[in-house]
């Protein structure tokens, strides 16, 4: 899987996503940290990219971020707000990325500058 930058989803006039706000709402936090196993809320802009490109939401983990992990069920995408269903998450830190199928049928991964925190 390849990684793609910012400037190569201009060049391609792509929206580049941006994350402003993530709520957990089994904890009650704001500040990054997320339940595995459990809904988030993410808060931001151009996250429906779906309209444009073949796409999808994932994590990579920050140690390994070439592996994927992707979302068993994304309740609710729309430009501005996405609900998604964490899968069974080790304690760590994640990526949340968005993974993109080029049309040469191969995937690319678009890692976005956010870091979301699992804890025991």
């Amino acid at each position: 899987m390849r990684i793609i930058t910012s400037e190569m989803l201009i060049t391609k006039e792509i929206k580049i996503p941006q994350i402003t706000k993530v709520y957990d709402p089994l904890s009650k936090k704001k500040d990054g940290t997320v339940t595995s196993q459990a809904p988030v809320i993410v808060s931001g802009c151009n996250l429906n990219l779906k309209a444009s490109v073949n796409s999808r939401f994932c994590l990579t983990q920050v140690i390994d971020f070439i592996r994927v992990i992707e979302f068993p069920f994304v309740y609710k995408r729309s430009d501005e707000q996405a609900i998604l269903h964490l899968p069974y998450l080790e304690p760590g830190e994640y990526f949340p990325s968005i993974v993109m199928q080029e049309s040469d049928g191969k995937n690319s991964v678009y890692i976005l500058p956010d870091s979301w925190v699992v804890r025991r």
